[in-house]
């Protein structure tokens, strides 16, 4: 995968918007948000320490995909049809866990393919509602309703803070790093040295983790794409996307159920796909 993905890369296509914004509504959670705003200056920027992107793009426990559009060729197990998933999905009522098949089909890919060939490939799920994802790998995921947990804002720059409460439970995601100005007069920052953190205090023991790391983004940021109790044990988890490429899609799966002593969340699963 990423020597296909550098390829796409160094061609420099435009990214496909696969992502869609979602209205979240959930319980038991309030929101408070703190922002900064201060830019990094130069001298500031030659004394910041190496960051390295995390998390890595490799094989998980996992596989995880958000359908929509056509993916190419090598960016969709041919036998996920094979595989047993788990979707998250949205209604009128609100998100829920259901059991769902996938379907696979071959459609035109209009980045690599010649007229009248089809290498890429789209995925529907049976279930008709709105996935938001859809998951296969996790054991003990059960069909219910989800808690999401509505947050002011999907992307944290550097200096930027999101607080909010779930079953009780104080949390604060918080950014990291430098950012200057592109432009005088333009509210559009280049962003460096990047870091998003998730803390709270559980059974009395403060517990601090990081989701992200970003060592330079192009023309990007990352992007909480979901929030909520997928794994049902009071604990938020999160789908982000943790790219550092515009024309790269990788969004991420973090669970809490699963997590090590000592952490909040495991990364469970990742997708890349480049645009078009």
């Amino acid at each position: 995968m990423r020597k296909s993905l550098i390829l796409y890369l160094v061609f420099g296509f435009i990214a496909c918007t696969r992502n869609a914004n979602t209205n979240q509504t959930g319980k038991d959670t309030s929101v408070t948000e703190t922002v900064a705003i201060k830019s990094t200056t130069q001298k500031e920027l030659d004394k910041a320490p190496v960051i390295h992107d995390y998390p890595a793009d490799t094989v998980y426990d996992a596989r995880i995909i958000i359908p929509g559009g056509v993916f190419h060729e090598d960016e969709v197990d041919p036998k996920s049809a094979e595989y047993a998933w788990m979707g998250l999905f949205k209604n009128d009522i609100g998100y829920y866990l259901a059991p769902t098949q996938v379907n696979l089909a071959r459609s035109f890919d209009a980045v690599l393919d010649d007229e009248g060939k089809k290498t890429g490939w789209t995925i529907t799920p049976s279930v008709k509602d709105s996935a938001i994802c859809l998951i296969s790998g996790v054991k003990n995921l059960q069909a219910q309703p989800i808690d999401s947990i509505p947050l002011p804002k999907k992307q944290l720059l550097p200096g930027e803070q999101i607080a909010f409460r779930y079953k009780s439970v104080s949390y604060v995601l918080s950014a990291t790093g430098h950012k200057t100005l592109e432009k005088p007069n333009v509210d559009s920052y280049a962003v460096t040295a990047y870091k998003l953190t998730l803390e709270a205090i559980i059974n009395g023991e403060r517990v601090k983790q990081k989701l992200v790391s970003i060592s330079r983004f192009d023309d990007t940021m990352t992007n909480i794409y979901f929030a909520g109790d997928i794994d049902g044990d009071d604990i938020p988890d999160f789908i982000i996307d943790t790219t550092n490429h515009y024309n790269v899609s990788q969004p991420t799966l973090y669970l809490s159920k699963p997590a090590t002593k000592g952490n909040l969340l495991k990364v469970m699963g990742m997708h890349v796909s480049v645009g078009c």
